[in-house]
């Protein structure tokens, strides 16, 4: 197991509730296709582990793990021209 998974299951017991499901890879090269560059294997196994959480409030907001399709939605949003 992976440092990054190894951190992920130890993150799923303080928040298992809010975490969703994980994604399959051909989900996450959907999101990415348009990515101007080749992410990370560590992108792929983090959303493969889980995408995100869920609901983020006030105190889930210091330890947020965006999901997928809100991190691209940054992404592009801050590097637009």
């Amino acid at each position: 197991m992976s440092q990054l998974s190894e951190a992920i299951e130890k993150i799923k017991l303080f928040c298992l509730p809010a975490l969703n499901a994980g994604l399959s890879k051909q989900d996450i090269e959907v999101f990415l296709k348009d990515f101007p560059f080749q992410p990370a294997t560590e992108i792929y196994e983090l959303y493969q582990l889980s995408d995100g959480l869920g609901k983020v409030n006030e105190f889930s907001i210091l330890f947020a793990i965006l999901n997928l399709s809100e991190a691209v939605s940054l992404y592009k949003h801050c590097c637009k021209d």
